[in-house]
């Protein structure tokens, strides 16, 4: 539809060279989540499927989860499935298994001990590490900002002309968390990748800092690196994908 050469945009742009072109915004939003989180969803999405796929493809086993999540006093919410299609759904998927995190890993355990189960065992493995936990925060707390991005341009209201002014709020709100603020009005013209504009302490969001506060420094160091590099990427996305630089 777009592309450089015989796509139906460039025909139009033929017709009338003054045409304007936009591609859809939501779905560079996706595109932008795609890319960002690829180091961190190679971490999580073998097990986030698993833990699903274990609980929902099996009644039994969905019916017995149902049991821990009444004595945990946590709502019966069907777990989602993880589309990675739809990158901006992801958010919703790790904030129910977030919600659910002690009557899985408490399910698990029991599968494991009762059954003998080695999947049930490295799930809940998985569910153990303080580090995993953090990532799925992380992306609960950034991934939100542009699912509202996302939500507001999928409204019936024409909202072309807020474009570019709501890419560079996105861009700054997203800075913001990993650049110093003095230079935060500069950031279209900064490099990411320049060592001299990142703070001392990037912020990962209330949950992280939370769960940082009690590890040991060079963890809370790895942690923090692996999570500028998601910063990093999706400030470089947002610059490459929305309309920023247009002369709208």
């Amino acid at each position: 539809m777009i592309g450089k050469n015989e796509s139906f945009a460039q025909k139009l742009k033929n017709e009338n060279p003054d045409i304007l072109i936009f591609n859809c915004i939501c779905h560079s939003s996706a595109l932008v989540a795609n890319k960002a989180c690829d180091n961190l969803m190679k971490i999580c999405d073998e097990s986030i499927r698993g833990i699903i796929s274990y609980i929902n493809g099996s009644p039994k086993r969905a019916a017995k989860y149902k049991e821990f999540q009444c004595f945990f006093d946590v709502k019966e919410n069907k777990l989602l499935k993880l589309a990675r299609t739809r990158w901006l759904s992801v958010y919703f998927c790790i904030e129910r298994i977030l919600e659910n995190w002690i009557p899985l890993q408490n399910f698990l355990l029991l599968e494991e001990v009762e059954l003998q189960s080695q999947t049930a065992a490295k799930l809940r493995e998985f569910l153990s590490d303080i580090k995993n936990k953090i990532y799925m925060y992380f992306l609960k707390y950034v991934l939100n900002f542009l699912n509202q991005f996302n939500a507001l341009f999928q409204s019936d209201k024409v909202l072309i002309h807020e474009l570019p002014s709501r890419s560079i709020k996105l861009l700054k709100t997203i800075a913001n968390n990993f650049v110093k603020p003095e230079l935060i009005d500069n950031i279209l013209n900064l490099n990411v990748n320049d060592p001299t504009i990142i703070k001392e302490k990037i912020y990962m969001g209330p949950d992280c800092e939370i769960l940082l506060n009690d590890l040991p420094d060079d963890y809370v160091q790895e942690v923090r690196e692996t999570c500028l590099t998601f910063y990093k990427t999706c400030v470089s996305e947002i610059c490459n994908r929305f309309p920023i630089f247009d002369n709208f």
